[in-house]
């Protein structure tokens, strides 16, 4: 290489190359934003005590200015008493409002501008007013009060880059809190849905040997005695209905009540049978019903009952007394069976009634837990997916 080169390369810019920064682990975002946070806080804790302590400095010249404004003498000036004491009342009021800013800045230096905007309106007037007469002291407070403002706004300028730091490494820190909020919620959604899908197991393997034990029942010869016996009272059941739909089809309730209108001697038999026509006729031992019966065919003849179809209701009511007879036997006897097979099938206790019930509730505990189940899934997915999206921002955090 000539010397011209060597010269060249010498003088050669050195070529900056730019720091890549990646994003971190989602492992490593607790340890990094409190590493990040301390190294940045301590940066801005050197820089922010560098300004506090030039606004210390100021502070202490407007303190002495202060001074020197009260001690400014306006008495010997030739001019108007009444505008002397207007000064002299600004000054006083000027000399408070700046000690009143001093002390507010010794105490906290945050929110510097707004104090001094506070001061500006609170002190303007008397400003204004005293500087009728007096001048530098008066510019020398102001001054200090402007260095100040320009201080801190110089601050603000150099160190706008580290502030944004700060703020974005707050916002970090705040979603974290977040994200370990939510994960805890997550972490005791998932404890519930365990203790629920453990429960619901405890359930259904009860529910399985409540139904063996079902099964158990059910292929004894009591169920099988119990379960014929049910079978015979449905059939004596179905017979019962028979003989109430025949009877009701011969006796027409409202034919029997135009005859109670009537007010005839028949009357309390008509009521008996227009109110429980099954009761009444096992009740009438005599069959009293069939006078009744002959007088009503007599009205309707008569005309003094109307009925719709007359030939058809008096072909109806021409029922003899011996198929009335067997009706009435029959409604007895089937009564009677009825009652003792009640009897016999109450006499038969399986415990199966008991069993179901018990079978119905575990059944509906299930189906309870079971939905709980899936809203609390739904519930950790939404919870789930807010904590991807939180760390989907935080391992950014690598590029601050």
């Amino acid at each position: 290489m000539g010397f011209l080169d060597k010269l060249k390369e010498f003088f050669k810019e050195e070529e900056i190359v730019p720091e890549i920064k990646e994003n971190i682990k989602v492992e490593e975002i607790d340890s990094f934003l409190n590493d990040k946070q301390r190294e940045i806080e301590e940066l801005y804790r050197g820089k922010i005590q560098d300004l506090h302590k030039e606004i210390d400095l100021v502070l202490d010249e407007i303190e002495e200015n202060i001074g020197e404004l009260e001690r400014v003498d306006i008495s010997g000036k030739k001019e108007q008493e009444r505008l002397k004491d207007v000064v002299n009342l600004s000054k006083r009021d000027y000399v408070m409002a700046s000690r009143k800013f001093v002390s507010e800045m010794r105490e906290d230096k945050t929110d510097v501008n707004g104090k001094i905007g506070r001061f500006a309106n609170l002190s303007g007037k008397s400003y204004m007013k005293a500087n009728f007469l007096i001048g530098e002291e008066l510019e020398n407070i102001k001054e200090g009060i402007v260095k100040i403002k320009r201080l801190n706004a110089e601050f603000l300028r150099d160190n706008s880059e580290l502030i944004l730091k700060r703020e974005k490494i707050q916002e970090f820190l705040k979603k974290n809190r977040e994200k370990k909020n939510r994960e805890k919620v997550k972490s005791g959604i998932e404890k519930d849905i365990l203790d629920s899908e453990k429960l619901c197991r405890e359930y259904e393997e009860k529910l399985e040997n409540l139904g063996k034990e079902i099964e158990r029942v059910k292929s004894g010869k009591e169920y099988a005695e119990r379960e014929k016996l049910v079978l015979e009272k449905e059939e004596t059941e179905r017979k019962l209905k028979e003989i109430s739909e025949k009877l009701n089809g011969l006796l027409d309730k409202k034919v029997l009540e135009k005859y109670i209108y009537l007010d005839l001697d028949g009357k309390g038999i008509a009521e008996k049978y227009a109110d429980d026509l099954i009761q009444a006729l096992i009740e009438d031992s005599e069959l009293k019903i069939l006078s009744v019966i002959a007088e009503i065919r007599g009205k309707i003849s008569s005309g003094e009952i109307s009925v719709k179809n007359s030939a058809k209701v008096f072909e109806k009511l021409g029922i003899s007394r011996g198929d009335f007879a067997i009706l009435r036997e029959d409604l007895i006897g089937l009564g009677d069976k009825m009652r003792e097979l009640d009897g016999k099938i109450s006499g038969i206790n399986l415990g199966l009634d008991d069993f179901f019930r018990e079978k119905i509730e575990i059944e509906n505990k299930i189906a309870g837990l079971k939905n709980n189940i899936e809203n609390l899934r739904r519930k950790g997915e939404k919870v789930g997916g807010m904590i991807g999206e939180l760390e989907g921002e935080l391992v950014g955090a690598g590029k601050i």
